[in-house]
């Protein structure tokens, strides 16, 4: 017996690493297509993406709009406009090449015109940068202007609100912002944070119910879209839920490059609003 094992001793170890790995579902053919495509990508730099270069600099800016639906009754209209950009870094002496995202919605309801605009800043090199340089976001209603800053400090963000009766400074540990993610499903899907997460809700969300950006705990999931209120070819769905604020979010993506944003749709309490893309 000895001298067998010692004559197999390494395929007697393969195998029981095979066997390890079944007892596990550790093996490549045990993994969730689209689990495994997201957890073995690592975060790339864009600056020197040839692919990413070549679609972004030949149009100085992509112009996206999108009609606004509630109850299949069009309230108003939406848009997603691209380009990439300069920004300063945490170090003020810095350049940082992002790709800029802004999203506008200007939405008509019974005595209350309601319009937004947020400016996400998201650095091409996700490698060292993974979160949004810089944010602004402003809203304009009857009541008035407000307007929601966020840069990046050493470590941390800092949150500046400015609304007709409030000014208030604070800073938020760094995690994931669901206004970069219009940005990141751009530059790359499958390196969009999934599962049990924490996340800092969409500005505009916070303006819209009077309250200052706090982190908030989120599920997502990201699966290919099986719905029929989208068009677009090989459709994903990436669906952001806070159980606390009973809001969700799912953005209806194509899984080929350059990633094109078809819409989405947005719950708060029951209340569901959809962007479709013109």
């Amino acid at each position: 017996m000895n001298k067998f094992i010692r004559n197999n001793f390494l395929a007697i170890c393969i195998t029981l690493s095979i066997l390890f790995a079944f007892a596990k579902k550790a093996t490549i053919f045990q993994q969730d297509d689209t689990n495994s495509k997201t957890s073995t990508i690592m975060p790339v730099n864009y600056e020197t993406s040839s692919v990413f270069l070549n679609y972004w600099q030949k149009i100085p800016t992509e112009v996206n709009r999108y009609i606004l639906k509630e109850d299949s009754v069009v309230i108003g209209e939406g848009g997603l406009t691209y380009r990439l950009d300069y920004t300063q870094g945490v170090n003020e002496r810095d350049s940082v090449k992002t790709l800029r995202v802004d999203f506008t919605g200007k939405i008509k309801r019974e005595n209350n015109d309601y319009s937004t605009v947020t400016a996400t800043f998201l650095p091409l090199n996700s490698s060292i940068r993974p979160h949004a340089l810089k944010i602004l976001n402003n809203i304009q209603d009857v009541q008035g202007s407000s307007t929601t800053l966020l840069f990046q400090v050493p470590k941390a963000f800092q949150i500046v609100s400015n609304t007709d009766k409030l000014h208030k400074e604070y800073e938020l540990e760094r995690q994931s912002l669901e206004d970069e993610i219009w940005a990141k499903i751009r530059m790359n899907p499958y390196d969009l944070p999934l599962g049990e997460v924490e996340m800092i809700p969409s500005f505009a969300y916070w303006q819209s119910v009077g309250k200052l950006p706090s982190i908030q705990e989120a599920k997502t999931q990201i699966n290919a879209y099986s719905g029929t209120e989208f068009k677009g070819k090989k459709l994903k769905e990436y669906k952001i839920e806070y159980p606390e604020l009973k809001r969700n979010l799912a953005i209806i993506f194509e899984s080929d490059f350059p990633y094109q944003i078809v819409g989405w749709k947005r719950e708060l309490e029951g209340k569901i609003v959809v962007g479709v893309r013109e």
